[in-house]
């Protein structure tokens, strides 16, 4: 229902600008897990993104990746609808260290709901520097 709403109104819609999607998106993830200050200057990167409910395994096995830390698999994981739950694997490059952090967020369906943090992770020097060659130019400022 919510798709046939939108597609009504979405002519009238206007879409977010780059600089509040980066205000948003800066609210919402907090303080840089390496540096442990606001994330202006800071970018990001979605590595990866699966939809998560009992009837799809998806997000269990691309979980298991990031743990085991394949990045170059889990980044092969790009899954995304707006009407499910999903969990997406974030990275935030900090400008005044060469380890990146690992943010999980969890984007629910339910237009009532917020999107959450799930976790934040600092990761390893290798883990780091694998992840900053995979992203190449693909990072967003926030």
């Amino acid at each position: 229902m919510l798709n046939r709403i939108l597609k009504l109104f979405s002519p009238s819609l206007k879409k977010l600008s780059s600089e509040k999607q980066a205000r948003i998106a800066q609210s919402l993830f907090g303080l840089c897990a390496a540096c442990g200050k606001d994330l202006g200057g800071h970018s990001r990167w979605r590595l990866a993104s699966a939809i998560f409910d009992t009837q799809n395994g998806m997000a269990n096995e691309l979980a298991k990746l990031i743990r085991d830390r394949q990045w170059d698999q889990a980044a092969q994981f790009q899954d995304w609808r707006g009407d499910r739950n999903e969990r997406e694997y974030y990275v935030v490059r900090c400008p005044n260290s060469p380890q990146v952090s690992l943010v999980t967020m969890v984007s629910t369906a339910d237009m009532w709901s917020d999107d959450y943090i799930e976790s934040t992770e600092l990761l390893a020097a290798e883990s780091s520097k694998d992840i900053l060659r995979l992203a190449g130019n693909h990072w967003l400022p926030f």
